[in-house]
Formats: structure tokens, sequence, C-alpha cells
């Protein structure tokens, strides 16, 4: 990032003692003082500018100057924010192209509560699946971010409930006999993908320090 004064004293911090926390009791500030970093680079415009047209053709040389300068600016301001996040935020954050659609996620997480937002959430919550290319710990992470972010709106989910959505968000690749192992706490067998044995347990995750509900699954990978 280009050397100024504001980003010397603030983005530093962003990146060691004052990374957004995976719990989002920081959030606010944390927003606040990455999009001063941003306005005073001049990239705060991409959080809310679309990208522009692909070029043709015939698109001038303005144009295609325009689209260039949005990529530049929105790639440095997509890895300041996930630079300044906690590592398993990142992870869950890394998978959106865009600064915007990592900072309209991150807002929907950790900001509004309505009756709206809560119908969003549970309706992501209750219909996420889990593709075959993700590995289970994101996966395992992400529902638990969205139990946890349905608590704080004011709709808990049981841990029972946890345990049932997580079976139905599993891809086909885990057949029935595997589901029902997972159910009993029973070891899994061997997989390519490298994990050894989910066992299932009561109990709730420590993020930071909030205690986040999660959904009930320990990972030992290989």
């Amino acid at each position: 990032m280009e050397s100024t004064k504001l980003t010397q004293l603030v983005y530093p911090e962003l990146i060691t003692t004052e990374k957004l926390k995976v719990d989002g009791s920081n959030f606010f500030t944390w927003k606040s003082k990455i999009k001063l970093v941003f306005c005073e680079l001049g990239i705060t415009y991409v959080l809310k500018d679309p990208k522009p047209a692909e070029p043709t053709d015939d698109s001038s040389k303005e144009k295609l100057e325009s689209l260039d300068k949005w990529v530049s600016d929105d790639r440095r301001c997509r890895f300041a924010m996930l630079f300044a996040m906690e590592n398993d935020l990142f992870q869950l954050c890394n998978r959106h192209t865009t600064a915007k659609s990592i900072m309209d996620y991150l807002t929907l997480m950790y900001v509004s509560t309505s009756l709206t937002t809560r119908m969003i959430l549970f309706s992501k919550y209750t219909e996420h699946k889990m593709s075959e290319e993700t590995p289970i710990n994101d996966h395992l992470m992400e529902m638990g971010l969205m139990a946890y972010q349905l608590k704080k709106a004011g709709l808990p989910i049981s841990q029972d409930m946890q345990v049932v959505l997580l079976m139905n968000s599993l891809p086909d690749s885990w057949d029935t006999e595997n589901c029902e192992r997972l159910k009993r706490g029973r070891n899994l067998p061997r997989r390519s993908r490298g994990i050894t044995r989910v066992v299932l347990r009561a109990g709730v995750i420590h993020v930071g320090s909030a205690a986040m509900p999660k959904p009930i699954v320990l990972i030992t990978d290989k």
C-alpha cells in the first residue's frame, strides 16, 4: 500500500492488534478505520461502484483505463481487508472475489438484526450446502458462524437442530453410513481429503472473548 500518514498510523494496527475478530465484536471500529485508510488512498469507491463493463472492440481508451483502474483498486482494497482479519474469517471471506462482496457479507453477518435479516440469515443457514471442493473445516466454521449470527439476531438454533442441519448440508459423497457414524460420534473411515476422525460432542467453541455455538463437530486432520 502507498505510504501516507494515516495509512502508516492506522493500517499496521489493523493487521496486528486490531484485526477483525471472528465474533464481529470489533466490526464497527474495524470498518471505520479501514474505510479511513481506503479514503486516503482514494479507493473507497470500489465498495460502492460496480465493476465497469468488460471492454469491446469499440471501447474507448478512457473506458479501458477506467476498467484497469477499478480492477487494480479493488484488488488493493480486497487484499487490505483480508489481511486485516483473523485467519478463520480470512478463509471464509477469501472466496469473495471483490471488496464490495466481502464488505456486504460482513455487514450482513454483523450488523442488521431486523426481521428481514433474520429471515435471510435463517434461509441461508438452512439451505447452505457444502461443495465437494470446500475443506470440511471451512464448512464447519461457516455453519458455526451462521448459527452464532442467528443467536445474536434473536433466533437461537438448538444444538440438536444444528446437528440435523449439518447432516443435511453435507455433499452426496458423504454417504448414509458415514452420516450415521457421525451422528453416533463414531470414527469415520480414512478419506482421501485427509480427514481421519470426526467426533460429535456437546459444547461451544470459544472465539476470541465470545462463546459461539458451533455445529458440535471436532475435526482431526491427518
